[in-house]
């Protein structure tokens, strides 16, 4: 395998994302990470959009209020055009596909009663949390058996954390993500990203190209 990997198994501790989406693309662009952007980088000619969403002040799905959280999915393959999610998951076993995840927080400056809640409390909650190997992965809608932690590579200057996983339940199952979330305690800004692909892919590389796309554009 192209990652060795040195921990121990870690139990499943999140829950997949995916499983619960329908297959067919129905979100808008992802804005962190422009399509044309992730194809350039990855060499894969066809892009689509599989999911966005967005949270405010801890609602529906996240838990750091007060604060904007963003997720967007993208789906990207060589061939012919996918139908949706499931034939991306088949592109990608075969080494022809990705999916890549970007999920960002940042503060809800339209709260301004609140948001001193999450500059005082709920960044530090947080990145403090994606320390966690579990917890990074839950934030990122991947279930994983085993985990090897990577050097961030302080994307910019910003302290960060990153790893290699074998995805083991769900539409991923058999292939390998490669994760990473960065941060700026000074503007209190998170974002991470996700790539899953088969283990002949240069999944670090990508990530690495990637991240440093998703940071320079909200970090900065």
């Amino acid at each position: 395998m192209r990652r060795r990997l040195l921990l121990p198994s870690l139990a499943a501790v999140a829950v997949l994302l995916a499983a619960a989406l329908p297959s067919a693309a129905r979100a808008g662009p992802c804005r962190p990470l422009p399509d044309g952007v992730a194809k350039a980088t990855l060499h894969l000619p066809n892009a689509v959009t599989l999911r966005t969403e967005t949270s405010i002040d801890g609602a529906p799905s996240d838990a750091y209020p007060p604060e904007i959280a963003n997720v967007c999915e993208l789906g990207l393959w060589s061939g012919r055009r996918s139908p949706g999610r499931p034939a991306v998951y088949r592109w990608a076993r075969e080494g022809r596909g990705a999916l890549v995840t970007v999920r960002t927080w940042v503060p809800d400056t339209g709260a301004s009663a609140k948001v001193g809640e999450w500059e005082g409390e709920g960044f530090g909650r947080l990145t403090a949390g994606l320390g966690d190997p579990g917890f990074m992965l839950r934030r990122l809608g991947v279930v994983a058996d085993r985990v090897e932690p990577l050097d961030p590579g302080g994307l910019a200057g910003h302290p960060g954390t990153r790893l290699a996983a074998e995805v083991t339940v769900g539409p991923a199952k058999g292939l390998v993500a490669d994760a990473g979330c960065w941060w700026d305690p000074s503007v209190y800004k998170v974002a991470c990203v996700l790539v899953v692909e088969a283990e002949t892919r240069p999944g670090v590389t990508d990530l690495a190209a990637l991240s440093g796309r998703v940071v320079s554009s909200l970090l900065g």
